[in-house]
């Protein structure tokens, strides 16, 4: 698979798994609200690792002892073993028993890929840097020629990856920044944002909390730039279960919540004084609810406390393909 197949694939990633509605609206009057992109799904990495290739360097030019004699010797082979189906040659470096070892370089036999760095048994291992020759590079460390370790991989279309990698997969504590500046640093499993995290996006917004295979899953605090705030339980990118939300202009909801929506018991209480304790269901307040007031709250109007949406979340790609 080539880099732009792989990009390809994310795109088409970010547009299946749009972030489902962050923010409910409507709650004092029951006005119907837009739903929000959901987060697009985090393709998992799938980085090159070795495979087996061989290859003949050219025989050695006789010295000038030897120049006189018809034959040269044998051809020196030193082989570079791979396992990701591409044909390398070794470049330049020392070979033990006829693999490659110790510092060296090696370019697939099609002049695009090159790698330079150290070589134990033919395979890359240990510190090294990996050029697919598309503008993607990986610079870190390698065990038996999968990408394990540290390291960081960057992408032409500005996307980067600096953290820890696992048989070529983003694993453990990471920083991924996307092309149009949003930034996720946390916990990577299999090449997933899993575990706690920080999301960023472009605009201001951000979130901090649980996620698992790439969702908002648990709880968390999301934050907009005009300073809204809800501080609950997410469940696949909704906000599910209990929940607090927090208006600039003071109004404030505390209770349940349930598929992105106010449903359940709760009280909202408006920054005028006035509020409302009973059932909701789907962000409409029922019947069965208690309003009260502030004694100094006069008779105030009921305000309308609309919930706005947030931004869908880009997925990271560490697929290079081949």
């Amino acid at each position: 698979m080539t880099v732009d197949r792989a990009v390809a694939r994310i795109r088409s990633v970010h547009g299946a798994l749009l972030l489902s509605a962050l923010l409910l609206g409507g709650c004092a009057h029951g006005e119907a609200q837009p739903e929000a992109a959901p987060v697009p799904s985090l393709a998992v990495v799938s980085v090159p690792a070795p495979a087996r290739s061989r290859q003949r360097d050219p025989a050695p030019v006789p010295t000038k002892r030897h120049a006189t004699r018809a034959s040269v010797g044998p051809r020196v082979v030193c082989r570079v073993v791979t396992v990701d189906g591409i044909e390398w040659r070794h470049v330049s470096g020392p070979c033990r028993h006829g693999y490659a070892y110790a510092e060296g370089e090696a370019e697939s036999t099609d002049g695009h890929r090159h790698y330079r760095g150290h070589f134990v048994d033919g395979r890359f291992q240990g510190e090294g840097r990996y050029d697919w020759g598309s503008g993607v590079i990986y610079t870190g460390q390698f065990v038996r020629g999968a990408k394990s370790g540290r390291g960081t991989i960057v992408y032409p279309d500005h996307r980067s990856y600096s953290g820890d990698f696992k048989d070529g997969l983003y694993q453990g504590r990471g920083r991924y920044t996307d092309s149009d500046g949003s930034v996720y640093q946390g916990e990577f499993r299999a090449g997933h944002f899993d575990g706690q995290g920080y999301y960023r996006w472009a605009n201001g917004d951000s979130y901090r909390g649980e996620f698992h295979n790439d969702l908002m899953d648990g709880h968390g605090v999301y934050v907009r730039q005009n300073g809204e705030r809800y501080d609950g339980e997410f469940r696949a990118n909704a906000k599910h279960g209990r929940g607090r939300y927090v208006w600039p202009n003071g109004d404030v909801y505390t209770g349940e919540f349930f598929d992105n929506q106010i449903s359940g018991v709760g009280t909202f209480a408006y920054a005028n004084g006035l509020t409302y304790t009973g059932a909701f269901r789907d962000g409409k307040r029922l019947a069965t609810g208690r309003e009260a007031t502030r004694p100094d709250a006069g008779n105030p109007k009921e305000p309308r406390g609309t919930v706005s949406y947030g931004p869908a979340i880009s997925g990271a790609s560490g697929d290079v393909g081949n």
